[in-house]
Formats: C-alpha cells, structure tokens, sequence
C-alpha cells in the first residue's frame, strides 16, 4: 500500500519533478514572452511600433560592436563552467540553451529600452562611434580630401568609385560624400525617415558642432546623428 501511494504521489512522481521549473527556467520563459510582445508591437506598427522600431535601429551598432560581444563573453564563460563541472550533454545543452536566452536577451532588452527612451540618438551615436572606430582612416580622408580639385558646389555628391577606401568599408546603407577641398572638410552620411547619420573629418582643431549630437572621434573627426 505504502509502495502504491509514494509512486502515485503528485508531488513526488518523477513527471512532476521533471515538469517543475526553476526560479532561471521561469526567467528565461519570461524574455521569450517579453520579445513575443515587442515583436507583436513592431508588427502591429502605429505610433508604438514606430517607438519600438526607433529603439532597435538606434541600438544596432551598440548591440553589434559593445552588448553583443559581451553577453558572448558572458555566456561562453557559463557554458565553459559547465563543462568543467562534469554536467552530462543533455543537462549542458538545456543549460546552454536557457543561459544564452537569459543573457542575450536580458542585455538585449537592456539596451533596446535604454535606446528608446528620447533621444534615442544618443544610443545611436554612441554605437556610430565603434564603426567609425573600427572602418575610417581619417589620415587618409584628410590626404584624400587634399588632393581632389576643388568644385564650386562645396554639396555635391561625390561618385561612390571615387570615394577614400576606409569610407567604402564603412558604408552601410549606402550612403552620401561631399568634400570641400578648400576647408579640407569631408561629409560622409547615410540616412532614413528615421534620421541621418554620418562622419565629419575636418581640418584639426575644428570644434565639435552645438546642433547635432555629435561624440569626437579623433581631433577635428566626428560621428553624428540628427
């Protein structure tokens, strides 16, 4: 009798055990629904999509260049752990699994709420200023720069072709160069309805610009967004 009760126990069988979730289970559970509402929110568009969508272009180059390799980091280091703790492989893979949802997805959410609170384009530039970082050569803009003719409209778009090579890397979405010679000032800079981006590479000595929310590269280069 005794045998009978403990293996039809609801609080003791073995299913039950392997149905309940822990405290990370729940957590992890938690950031999918989260993401399913944001997803929902984009899709559903209107004034809260168009917030939600502002928010997640503002973050991009943050997410690519800063949070992305960090919640990497973070996480290659919990699955390392674990596997110097011995765990079994079906145990190490649900544990990889939920521990990759929770700190790529707790970062993530982090960091699109932080970039959608106005003004969102203080998140962008500072994540324009990692590519910037990482693809201009602003030696060899300002080279460039010096030694094209100069043209009576200072606004002109200049021929992708032509363009300093470290600019055709760091494109993204195309994107516009316009040169004056004369102030040895280059303009690169891409855009959407949801503003303009781009890089300034002036003369050194050149201050940063009041108007824009502008963060110096190097003295006298900027990234901006407007």
């Amino acid at each position: 009798m005794s045998r009978y009760h403990d293996s039809d126990s609801l609080t003791d069988s073995p299913r039950t055990a392997r149905l309940r979730m822990s405290r990370s289970g729940r957590f992890a559970l938690a950031i999918v629904i989260i993401y399913a509402i944001l997803l929902a929110g984009l899709c559903w568009g209107g004034i809260v999509g168009h917030v939600l969508y502002v928010g997640l272009l503002s973050s991009a180059f943050l997410a690519v260049y800063a949070a992305g390799p960090l919640a990497l980091v973070l996480w290659a280091g919990f699955v390392a752990h674990r596997i110097f703790a011995g765990k079994d492989r079906g145990c190490l893979f649900r544990s990889a699994l939920k521990s990759g949802v929770i700190v790529f997805g707790t970062i993530g959410l982090v960091l699109w709420t932080a970039a959608t609170i106005p003004p969102g384009a203080r998140t962008f530039s500072a994540g324009y200023w990692f590519h910037a970082k990482v693809w201009a050569d602003v030696e060899e803009i300002r080279a460039w720069a010096a030694g094209r003719t100069p043209s009576p409209d200072r606004f002109e778009p200049i021929d992708a072709d032509r363009w300093p090579a470290s600019l055709r890397r760091m494109q993204v979405f195309g994107g516009t160069v316009t040169c004056d010679p004369k102030r040895l000032t280059v303009i690169f800079y891409e855009g959407c309805g949801y503003g303009h981006w781009g890089l300034t590479v002036a003369a050194p000595g050149t201050p940063l610009p009041p108007d824009r929310h502008a963060i110096k590269l190097q003295d006298g280069a900027w990234v901006w967004h407007e």
